[in-house]
């Protein structure tokens, strides 16, 4: 492990405008999916993603030079492979866009 002097690190002000922990009781989401036989970590993935998707900032990107704005977040996101401690990467469909 390095520790970092945050006073001299380049990204200091990207940390400090992004760094924004705040507790989230996932209790309800977990119960649903052991309730239903769902993956948890995929469902929290997904209501992660919509939540990101009620962010306008969150829409915008630069494509080719030029800002768009997406309808909709394609996430893709890493998971342990059943019975590995190897991961492969997992991409959601997209809605349309």
């Amino acid at each position: 492990m390095t520790v970092i002097d945050k006073g001299s690190w380049p990204r200091r002000a990207h940390y400090d405008f992004f760094a924004l922990p705040f507790p989230v009781d996932v209790t309800p989401l977990r119960a649903l999916c052991k309730e239903r036989g769902l993956s948890f970590y995929t469902a929290m993935v997904f209501a992660v993603i919509k939540a990101m998707e009620q962010v306008d900032a969150f829409l915008v990107r630069e494509r080719d030079g030029v800002l768009v704005r997406h309808d909709a977040l394609v996430p893709s996101f890493t998971d342990l492979k059943p019975d590995s401690d190897l991961f492969y990467i997992v991409t959601l469909e997209a809605g349309g866009d």
